[in-house]
């Protein structure tokens, strides 16, 4: 979520879009629901861009085999690296819920007026992709 907000921040012109999108979407409903954010094209075409721009690990820590063995039809040797492939599928649906509502019942800008574009996207890297530096947001509450 930071990176999609942070990217959200940079690019003024896209987060004011997708932000009309949601709140056309929900009108006046007290609470946003799945099938709402299921409306919601460019919203997911934004999520999509984001995870491509930044994706999340997909991969867990490498584990050593400590004999050989056969699984699927391929031979795995003792000793080789095996790594294990995460799935986000349920995760990701609630993470779209949890955005969907910031960017329903708040606007967003930098403290102290500094503005989105110049944001410092660098990376920090470790286990994950994570930005170099930590941003604040201050949120403005929104009134349907």
């Amino acid at each position: 979520m930071e990176w999609l907000m942070a990217e959200l921040v940079k690019n003024p012109r896209v987060m004011k879009k997708v932000q009309e999108e949601v709140r056309r979407v929900v009108g006046k409903k007290s609470k946003i629901d799945m099938e709402d954010i299921n409306q919601m094209s460019y919203f997911k075409c934004v999520i999509k861009e984001n995870l491509r721009l930044h994706p999340p690990v997909a991969l867990l820590v490498p584990r050593e085999t400590s004999t050989s063995v056969e699984m699927g039809g391929y031979h795995i040797p003792a000793k080789a690296q095996v790594f294990k492939r995460v799935s986000w599928n349920g995760i990701w649906a609630s993470t779209e819920y949890v955005i969907a509502n910031l960017l329903y019942w708040f606007d967003w800008k930098l403290p102290g007026g500094a503005l989105g574009e110049d944001l410092d996207m660098s990376e920090a890297h470790g286990l994950t992709v994570s930005k170099k530096l930590p941003f604040h947001l201050l949120p403005t509450p929104y009134s349907p």
